[in-house]
């Protein structure tokens, strides 16, 4: 088993920019298939377009859709870890992770599952099953 790791790093919530990092793999695989950590730009008129960078017209308190996309299956096991500012000092971050979905070819094997120290960063763990080769995805909001 592997584990994948996601670290938004020095996102920035008042300015509405969420920094989404490329995939950190980690650990001995046997599955090398990519993956990225996707969201949606506020008021982007087509729903299906994702950006893999920063994104652009979020206001504070507003839920922003996310996405893990995942290509290359079938897949067994495949850990993930999504790490983010919940506090930093006196600065609120991020407050929490919503409504978790999955695309019809994953399956969902434990989690999501948060991990919320009294100080530091959160973050959430999950292990999937892509059933075949279409490309996958695990969604939820972030706000």
């Amino acid at each position: 088993m592997k584990e994948t790791n996601f670290d938004p790093g020095n996102a920035n919530w008042r300015s509405a920019l969420l920094a989404l990092v490329v995939l950190l793999l980690t650990g001995v695989a046997s599955y090398a298939g990519p993956f990225s950590l996707e969201g949606q730009n506020k008021g982007d008129t087509n729903t299906w377009i994702w950006s893999p960078g920063n994104l652009q017209n979020w206001q504070e308190l507003d839920y922003i859709p996310c996405r893990v996309r995942i290509s290359g299956g079938p897949v067994n096991n495949q850990t993930f870890t999504i790490t983010f500012p919940h506090i930093t000092g006196t600065t609120p971050g991020f407050e929490n992770f919503y409504s978790f979905t999955n695309s019809a070819n994953v399956v969902f094997v434990s989690g999501p599952t948060l991990f919320a120290p009294t100080t530091g960063d959160w973050s959430y763990t999950f292990t999937i099953n892509v059933t075949n080769s279409d490309v996958a995805s695990v969604g939820f909001a972030l706000r």
